[in-house]
């Protein structure tokens, strides 16, 4: 079988080896721990990457809503226009000789037109609203930068 020399030798060979794994342990720990640490960031930037995509999303589909909403806005607008220039365009037919389409309308289709036109005329006052509103500020601002220039122009 085997010789005390062979037992020896294997031994010795045996020793060898675990003594080289010993000395590679702080370094296969060192990796370890540099590797944990790797994969910790890497699923926290994951996460990140998560919560922005489904805030991305939320904010794509808030503003397809938005766009969704003015473009029925849009719609109202130009199937609606303003009453006076609806004036101008009558012609010298009277109402109840007025046809849409080849028909005489039915006063439910009527009240429903004027419904429409009352939204669309909000649209309008809406949007004129909110232009004086930056006309308003641009003329505070204007304002505010002549003063400022007065002021300068004193004082030198």
């Amino acid at each position: 079988m085997f010789s005390c020399n062979d037992v020896i030798t294997k031994t010795s060979f045996v020793s060898f080896k675990l003594k080289a794994l010993l000395d590679k342990l702080p370094t296969c720990t060192s990796r370890i721990f540099f590797l944990q640490n790797l994969l910790e960031e890497l699923r926290s930037e994951k996460e990140k990457l998560l919560r922005e995509v489904e805030e991305f999303e939320a904010k794509t589909g808030e503003l397809e809503q938005q766009l969704k909403e003015s473009e029925e806005k849009l719609q109202l607008v130009v199937e609606f226009p303003s009453i006076d220039a609806a004036k101008q365009h009558k012609t010298s037919q009277s109402d109840k000789e007025v046809m849409f389409n080849g028909e005489v309308p039915s006063e439910a289709d009527v009240a429903k037109d004027m419904e429409r036109q009352v939204m669309a005329n909000n649209i309008r006052i809406m949007t004129l609203e909110e232009q004086n509103e930056k006309l308003r500020t641009s003329i505070a601002f204007l304002m505010n930068a002549r003063d400022s220039i007065s002021k300068k122009m004193v004082s030198e």
